[in-house]
């Protein structure tokens, strides 16, 4: 069961980055602003972290 969350929240992660390519095309098309921009960016950071943290824990639970 660990091993199958641990691989969703890698997908996750990668779908993360994605999305931030995303929103550099979208802003590069000028279909947002720089104000926008800075926002997503900054909620998808967090996103990322939080991320981060759940395959750190899940991992270490992996290992013990």
């Amino acid at each position: 069961m660990v091993r199958i969350l641990c691989s969703f929240f890698y997908i996750a992660r990668g779908s993360a980055y994605e999305l931030e390519t995303q929103f550099y095309l979208s802003f590069d098309l000028n279909f947002i602003d720089k104000e926008t921009l800075d926002i997503l960016l900054t909620q998808l950071e967090k996103v990322r972290r939080l991320l981060a943290g759940l395959i750190n824990y899940y991992k270490s639970n992996l290992t013990k």
